[in-house]
């Protein structure tokens, strides 16, 4: 996809991501690898960079409010969606997000909606997944636009 390869210049300028609500959005904090972001957002990003601005955000308000609770982060935004963004959560998150981090698998099955939206909306997004042939229906299907735009879209992080 649009890694370092053939992007145009990036111009903070004029990308769309600024002067979004978030810097990143962790989508599928209640996961076991969610959970760990949240802890690690909490304790060492907010600490080290307390301007960051960051958010959680999964199908469950109630779970997601707990993982950020345990994480010593009770105050989190919680940003409530589905992965076929059907209630229309999931496009309001991308969008109000510079970076969506996702942690929520199986991607081949639930990750599909959520890059389709990052890229249509200039986001950048990166995720864990393992799976080869998805990232490469993927690239097939967003790669172009992507690129074009200067989105990064970056598998397997």
């Amino acid at each position: 996809m649009s890694l370092l390869g053939n992007n145009p210049p990036f111009n903070v300028e004029s990308w769309p991501g600024r002067g979004r609500t978030y810097d990143v959005v962790i989508w599928g904090g209640t996961g076991f690898t969610g959970a760990l972001a949240v802890e690690y957002f909490a304790k060492e990003v907010s600490t080290r960079n307390p301007d960051v601005r960051w958010a959680i955000g999964g199908r469950n308000a109630e779970k997601l409010a707990a993982v950020a609770s345990s994480a010593g982060a009770p105050g989190a935004d919680i940003l409530v969606g589905d992965s076929d963004n059907s209630d229309g959560g999931l496009e309001k998150a991308v969008r109000s997000a510079k970076v969506v981090m996702s942690l929520v698998g199986p991607f081949a099955l639930f990750g599909s909606k959520l890059v389709e939206l990052c890229v249509k909306h200039k986001t950048h997004y990166c995720d864990i997944t393992g799976e080869v042939g998805w990232v490469q229906e993927q690239i097939k299907l967003h790669h172009e636009q992507a690129s074009a735009d200067g989105t990064l879209i970056v598998p397997m992080w």
